[in-house]
């Protein structure tokens, strides 16, 4: 007979193996624990998308709708094809001038050496900037008209046309000059200041022609007035209605003679005539008195001719160059001529490229948050910005261009512009520009493009890309002539130098 264990040890055995388990289990426990955290620490974090570049974001330009210009009636225009040389039509030549400036004696230089003559088929296209600056804008559309040259508009024809439309409006303020309203009577009398504004400027005239013939009778003023009629016709051409036909039945010779007879005010000129009034805001904000200035000197028929000029001159296919058009300032390579800016072709002077720029502003941002946090690093300079900047920069960065009118931080539409020209299939045409406006580069030619505006008005040289058609082929070649610096801005800085001595030698005789 066996006897049970003592109920003492029997106890301590349970309590041993309970302690047994529940250590085992604690212990296995933390283990499981501590791998699954190992293994979640050790498994991959789920990758954020990255942030999106704005370089990256969706960008377009020549795609939305844009207003109209209200005063151009044509964007794009197509040289009849009579004018274009060809091996059909030998001994055709075609002339396109750079910026003339109101430079006519230039102009005329240029014409006689290359012995321009219509007759045999010859055809002049003006470049735009036909005005301003020099000191005959009116002989030179006189002349342009008188040959049936071809011209597209420049951003100086076009500040004219919008100096004089803003001229025939009467601008009257709310307030006067010291923040108080103006009554009604007042904007009238306003009103009434501005309309005879205009005719104050032959006041001078009169009175100096009065001090010189004081003793003169009444019926010997008016035989005066009926010796000159040109100079009075002048005067009020601008509110006739001219017959066309009578200028064309002179001959060219006659006609020459009587568009150079007719004094009238150079726009170099008028910053010296009080003509602004204070209520009239300018409509430039660099001031608006040499286009003014030039409105008033052209009659009614030069503002009309001016007005039709389209922007884009299509000349057509022409051998050795493929298509070739004739704008003022430039285009934007990769955009159809339809879809380009007017104010772009008329001003633009480099591009500049969003995306790249963003790129560079990201790089900058990048290196300076990296000196901040590290103290000891060198300071950012732009060659590290570009380093920074080229290692960022994506192939499709330069599929975007946006014309600009300056030159600082742009890059030249030209080399852009040729650099697509040779890049396209040899199944595709190139197309060649003729342009002028950017005199600080000067006379640039290239492959498919021909900067013609090598600063004539300030004594450079007045170029012209010559087209010419022989039964071998089509040749062109830039023929330049030298400007005469008097002709143009030195001619307004000697009067300029001249009145300053005159009104030196009066202060000292008053004294």
């Amino acid at each position: 007979m066996a006897f049970p264990a003592p109920a003492r040890p029997r106890r301590a055995v349970v309590c041993f193996a309970s302690l047994f388990i529940l250590t085992t289990i604690f212990l296995a426990a933390t283990r499981m624990a501590a791998s699954l955290e190992f293994a979640l620490r050790r498994r991959p974090k789920t990758q954020e998308a990255p942030k999106r570049s704005p370089a990256d974001a969706p960008m377009s330009y020549g795609s939305a709708a844009r207003p109209a210009f209200t005063d151009l009636s044509v964007q794009i225009a197509t040289l009849p094809e009579r004018h274009l040389p060809s091996r059909a039509n030998p001994g055709h030549r075609l002339v396109i001038v750079g910026d003339v400036h109101g430079m006519r004696a230039s102009l005329d230089k240029l014409l006689e050496e290359l012995r321009f003559d219509t007759s045999r088929g010859d055809h002049l296209v003006l470049a735009g900037d036909m005005i301003n600056k020099g000191p005959d804008s009116r002989g030179v559309i006189d002349l342009a008209m008188r040959l049936g040259a071809s011209a597209v508009r420049g951003n100086h024809e076009d500040r004219v046309l919008l100096a004089h439309r803003s001229m025939q409006t009467t601008h009257v303020a709310s307030e006067d000059a010291h923040g108080n309203p103006v009554t009604k009577r007042e904007e009238g009398t306003k009103a009434e200041e501005h309309k005879t504004e205009e005719p104050k400027t032959e006041e001078p005239r009169k009175e100096e022609s009065e001090k010189e013939e004081p003793e003169k009778e009444e019926p010997e003023k008016e035989d005066l007035k009926t010796e000159d009629p040109k100079t009075e016709d002048h005067k009020t051409e601008d509110h006739k209605t001219e017959d066309p036909k009578t200028e064309d039945s002179k001959p060219e010779s006659e006609s020459a003679d009587d568009n150079a007879a007719p004094e009238v005010p150079e726009a170099s000129e008028e910053p010296e005539e009080p003509e602004q009034d204070d209520l009239e805001p300018t409509i430039f904000p660099h001031g608006d008195s040499r286009e003014r200035a030039t409105a008033r000197a052209l009659s009614r028929k030069h503002r009309d001719w001016l007005s039709t000029l389209p922007v884009i001159l299509d000349v057509g296919s022409v051998e050795g160059l493929g298509k070739l058009v004739v704008v003022h300032a430039g285009l934007v390579p990769g955009l159809p001529l339809h879809k380009q800016d007017p104010w772009a072709v008329m001003n633009m002077r480099g591009l500049v490229y969003p995306r790249e720029e963003l790129r560079r502003q990201e790089a900058r941002r990048v290196l300076e948050d990296y000196r901040k946090i590290h103290t000891a690093a060198p300071d950012v300079t732009d060659t590290m910005i570009e380093r920074e900047h080229e290692r960022r920069r994506k192939p499709g960065d330069r599929g975007l261009a946006i014309p600009t009118d300056r030159h600082d931080g742009a890059s030249s539409w030209p080399r852009a512009w040729n650099a697509l020209q040779r890049g396209l299939p040899e199944s595709e045409p190139r197309t060649a520009v003729a342009y002028g406006h950017d005199a600080k580069r000067g006379l640039s030619i290239d492959k498919y493009t021909f900067g013609l505006d090598s600063g004539c008005v300030n004594g450079g040289e007045l170029s012209a890309l010559v087209i010419e058609a022989t039964a071998e082929g089509v040749t062109h070649v830039v023929k330049s002539v030298k400007c005469d610096k008097d002709e143009g801005k030195g001619r307004k800085k000697h009067k300029k130098s001249e009145k300053k001595k005159k009104e030196t030698a009066d202060e000292k005789a008053r004294s």
